[in-house]
């Protein structure tokens, strides 16, 4: 037989293959870099489209500055016909589909495009905010000239007067729907809406044409994570999107999102083969890991608890070294288990003796189930072998609940704790015999609560208290009845007895007489 070797030693082994399982800890730490490193790419990549779709649409809205300001510097600014005649003669608004007419400092049309002469002179004093100055302004609403959304640039002019030049929202159109010829992650989806949610631009073009407000199909939104990320529904499919606010023109949101499923997926491929070797030095180390544990601590822990589980103060505790690993500590552990065995058996069997020798019924019972732990020889020649039963149908006739005069709340105090002895007499429905009990709270064998109760059997007893007191009766009767005087005394010569003729001569009532001296 090899000498059993001791646990420190597999131990030590056991911590060398734990030391070789953080490298694939590690390898995971640097994948969730790579993985914070992949999501900054895409947070990049995003960004960068919505920032160029915002330079471009700003290189388009802003591509008259020049020629406004070239041609302002040239009027007389107190006649906005010549600055209207000179628009018209540069040909480029109306080659570029644009409107345009010149406001007087109280918003009264001075100049306006030929199709809409009959403007002339109207209030569009409400279409200047009220912060107006020598700052440019881009405003985005619907014209009342064309009808349509428009974007509008108001160039500050001289004397107060204002220039206003209405770009339609079609001329933008092109330049976002250029992002969808170029897509670069499938399902992505690219769309622009007011801060009030309706639809500036969208592939969808009904959605654009009717001005739908787009911010109530996005459900579930969520906050922005540190790089920029948010998430949305929209149709069922969840997004993952990022957003950015024009200032110019003011109040539109640019929003460029992807299937959450595509950059999951697109993240767990990059991250596969990232990992790939990683993930299987960790499983293999793992593996090997889990052998040597359990062939040198696990197996034998178990073959150790399953033979505790089957062992019984009856059968003890099987098990040979080879089940415990030649391991000497668990060798150790299954030798004073073995010997604790020993002595509970024996001490279990002294003490039955002792019960079994009373002549006595002694039993004990379960605490909060009433059940029948243990009846000695005594109590099952009376009652039966009545271990496993409830108590109260066992030691009792017809009860089907515990009994009104259970002494269980009399053992223990308010804390559960048992206080001692508790006496008492009574006369079992079953024999008809009376007992004198003694019962106390104990902890039974396997830790439970318990009540132990020896009742001596006092049928005899009571039988000669019964004669004695139906004989004294009588004897008062007669001594009552005769014509003397009568005086009982005990052997101390106190007095004990006097009978009515006798506490007529003496004047002393029996109650008085009773322990004084004849």
């Amino acid at each position: 037989m090899p000498n059993p070797r001791p646990l420190h030693i597999k131990i030590n082994r056991v911590f060398f293959l734990v030391a070789l399982v953080l490298f694939p800890t590690i390898a995971l730490l640097s994948g969730l870099v790579e993985y914070n490193r992949i999501r900054a790419e895409y947070s990049a990549a995003m960004h960068t489209r919505i920032t160029v779709a915002q330079a471009l649409i700003r290189e388009e809205l802003f591509r008259t500055d020049s020629l406004v300001a070239s041609i302002g510097s040239e009027l007389d600014p107190g006649h906005p016909g010549t600055i209207l005649s000179r628009l018209i003669n540069s040909r480029f608004f109306e080659l570029q589909g644009d409107t345009f007419f010149v406001l007087d400092p109280q918003g009264i049309v001075a100049a306006i495009s030929k199709p809409y002469s009959d403007y002339m002179g109207l209030d569009f004093s409400s279409m200047i905010p009220a912060q107006a100055g020598r700052e440019r302004l881009v405003r985005y609403y619907q014209s009342l000239l064309t009808k349509r959304s428009v974007i509008a640039i108001q160039y500050p002019l001289e004397n107060g007067n204002i220039l206003v030049v209405e770009r339609p929202l079609d001329k933008f159109i092109p330049i976002m729907a250029s992002f969808e010829e170029g897509k670069r992650y499938a399902g992505e989806l690219f769309f622009v809406l007011s801060t009030a949610g309706q639809t500036i631009y969208h592939p969808d073009r009904t959605l654009m044409e009717t001005r739908y407000n787009l911010g109530f199909d996005l459900k579930e939104r969520t906050a922005p994570d540190n790089d920029g990320f948010f998430s949305f529904v929209y149709h069922g499919h969840r997004f993952i999107a990022q957003r950015q606010q024009f200032t110019e023109p003011p109040g539109w949101v640019m929003y460029y999102s992807v299937p959450a499923s595509e950059m999951t997926g697109t993240l767990f491929k990059l991250l596969g083969s990232q990992l790939l070797f990683p993930v299987f030095l960790f499983l293999l180390l793992f593996f090997a890991f889990y052998f040597v544990f359990t062939r040198f601590f696990t197996r034998p822990v178990r073959h150790l608890v399953g033979a505790l589980e089957k062992s019984d103060l009856g059968k003890g505790l099987s098990l040979s070294e080879n089940d415990l690993g030649n391991i000497t500590e668990f060798t150790t552990i299954a030798q004073a288990i073995k010997i604790r065995d020993a002595e509970l058996i024996s001490t279990a069997e002294r003490f039955q003796a002792v019960l079994n020798s009373l002549d006595a019924v002694v039993h004990v019972v379960d605490f909060n189930t009433h059940e029948v732990l243990f009846m000695n020889s005594y109590g099952q020649k009376l009652y039966g072998d009545c271990t496993g039963r409830l108590c109260y149908k066992a030691l009792q006739e017809g009860r089907e609940k515990p009994c009104s005069f259970c002494t269980n709340h009399l053992l223990i105090d308010k804390h559960g704790v048992p206080v001692g002895v508790y006496s008492w007499e009574t006369q079992n429905t079953v024999t008809g015999r009376w007992y004198d009990c003694r019962d106390q709270a104990i902890y039974w064998v396997d830790g439970t609560l318990a009540r132990i109760e020896i009742a001596t059997d006092i049928t005899e007893r009571k039988k000669a208290e019964e004669a004695l007191l139906a004989e004294k009766e009588r004897l008062d009767v007669t001594l009552r009845s005769i014509g003397d005087g009568v005086i009982t005394t005990d052997v101390a010569g106190k007095v004990v007895y006097v009978n009515k003729v006798a506490e007529e001569m003496t004047g002393w009532s029996s109650d008085e007489a009773r322990g004084r001296p004849s």
